[in-house]
């Protein structure tokens, strides 16, 4: 529901009528990507997921640089669900401008309470939110697009209308589409969870991608139709979709929109942030050997997520803080997976997975290329603070470093016993 409300029509700013295509590209790259993913996860079961993978091929070192890199795009994904809820329900209520900080500010703390509490206890506390929460979203979304294909919007298609406000760059909208298909790959950081550990992580990750696709490309389709010569304006202002879905079905439905969009970001807050707390764990203590324990992993969540809102929203506008965020989270997952393709290109096992880590590898290069050449949206800022962090995630990762991490982090944890 969150990609429904949220990335298709900023996907659209920037594809325009090809929006479909958009998707539809996106999700090819995504499944191309998944299969070295779902190689991996057959033959090894461990809560470190692409960490675990990289290490298998290319050295704990390369393994390492694959989890810092994970764990800075995951705590960057928080704070900008929160950042497009708090502005959702902000806009929603028409508040005064004079409260926008103090109402994220509130929202980000009170959010993240209600997070901590099932994150800190445990995978049962978030497992079955998660599972339910994802029925009735994907049931929301298909009575949405049986009732757009059934009302078509005036004069459609509109084909020769201008729709982009930044410039037409398809290959950002590609971009921001496979981030849209990122988060079933949540599911591997629980392989060492499973009792069918060879067969039940694929099985999940082509059973989500699969679905979460199916649904987000009729769902593109359907509002192309619904929308007819109103795109320009959908994409400039996305509550029409909402308010033309009230008009026709009743307040029913626009209630179990707003309430869903709350509870698809609470979802995959808790997916993400489960499979970050799952990966952490073993992450982060090194050669100590010592957990720091889910409680103090989930607050510093907190700790970062606000402040990161909170300077966003004071500084930058909510469209431009949203996007930009979006393309650099985009961009370092898609990294990492081309750190897991070439991997799977070196070490994959069977042939199918050697040949779609080379074509998934080329593919994500390729699109992060295009992007980043043709972006409109302030692409120095952007390409800096990508390379910042992946040259970050590089020196980090050196055996000098991690020996001082564990050093402070040892001293962190006998203050704290104290």
């Amino acid at each position: 529901m969150l990609d429904f409300v949220a990335l298709l029509p900023v996907m659209g700013i920037f594809a325009g009528i090809y929006l479909p295509e958009a998707t539809i590209v996106a999700f090819l790259i995504s499944i191309v990507t998944l299969i070295p993913v779902i190689g991996f996860s057959s033959r090894i079961f461990s809560n470190q997921g692409y960490v675990s993978y990289v290490s298998e091929s290319l050295g704990k070192y390369m393994g390492r640089i694959s989890g810092i890199i994970y764990i800075s795009y995951s705590f960057l994904v928080l704070p900008n669900i929160i950042m497009f809820l708090a502005s959702f329900l902000f806009f929603f209520f028409s508040l005064s401008m004079s409260y926008r900080i103090l109402f994220d500010t509130l929202f980000a703390a009170l959010y993240m309470t209600f997070i901590f509490i099932p994150l800190s206890k445990g995978l049962s506390m978030t497992i079955k939110p998660i599972m339910v929460l994802g029925a009735l979203e994907i049931g929301t979304i298909a009575v949405s697009c049986i009732i757009m294909f059934l009302n078509p919007g005036p004069s459609f298609p509109a084909v020769h209308q201008s729709f982009s406000i930044y410039g037409s760059s398809f290959w950002e909208a590609v971009m921001l589409g496979i981030l849209m298909f990122s988060g079933g790959g949540s599911g591997i950081f629980l392989s060492g969870e499973l009792r069918k550990e060879n067969t039940s992580t694929p099985r999940a990750l082509i059973y989500a991608y699969l679905v979460s696709g199916l649904a987000l490309i009729i769902a593109s389709f359907s509002i192309l139709i619904f929308t007819g010569n109103l795109l320009p304006t959908y994409f400039n202002d996305p509550a029409i979709l909402f308010t033309r879905l009230g008009n026709i079905s009743g307040n029913v439905l626009l209630i179990a929109i707003i309430v869903l969009l709350i509870a698809s970001g609470y979802n995959l807050t808790l997916s993400y942030g489960n499979a970050l707390l799952q990966m952490l764990t073993a992450f982060i203590p090194g050669e100590t050997g010592m957990n720091p324990g889910r409680g103090i992993l989930a607050a510093s969540l907190i700790f970062f997520a606000i402040p990161i809102l909170v300077v966003s929203r004071i500084f930058f506008s909510f469209l431009y803080s949203f996007l930009f965020i979006a393309e650099l989270v985009s961009m370092l997952y898609g990294l990492n997976h081309i750190l897991v393709g070439i991997s799977s290109a070196r070490n994959g096992g069977k042939m199918l997975f050697r040949i779609s880590g080379i074509v998934s590898s080329c593919l994500l290069a390729t699109a992060i290329g295009i992007s980043v050449y043709t972006s409109d949206l302030s692409e120095a800022y952007l390409v800096a603070i990508f390379l910042f962090l992946a040259i970050g995630s590089i020196i980090m990762s050196t055996n000098m470093a991690q020996e001082k991490i564990i050093k402070y982090y040892e001293k962190f944890s006998q203050i704290r016993k104290n």
